[in-house]
This record gives C-alpha cells, structure tokens and sequence, in this order.
C-alpha cells in the first residue's frame, strides 16, 4: 500500500449480540478493529426480555 489508509485485524459489522461482543475480546487481544453498524442492537432489539446479553 502507499502509505493511505489504514489495515485492521478485525473488521466488525453489524452490532447484534456478536458485533457488541467481539470488540471486548479484539481488545483484549490487543487487535486493531473496525465496528461498521447502521444502528446498534441488530435484532435483539426487537425482543421484551434478554438474559446475558453483553450489550445491556
């Protein structure tokens, strides 16, 4: 590459139960990341009750 932009280790999309949780574990492993999202809780949103979900 010549010098523009940049490269990540992990490029996370979407913010449902995965996309919250993987940036916690990415960072733990000390990796570069990405979150790309449009609007954050992906389906769980959707739900009246949610037990161990990382996102609450």
């Amino acid at each position: 590459m010549s010098g523009h932009g940049k490269f990540y280790d992990v490029i996370i999309v979407d913010a449902g139960s995965a996309g919250v949780t993987a940036p916690i574990h990415a960072t733990r492993k000390k990796m570069d990341f990405a979150a790309l999202t449009v609007d954050g809780g992906g389906q769980v949103i959707y739900l009246s009750e949610v037990e161990n979900y990382t996102g609450f």
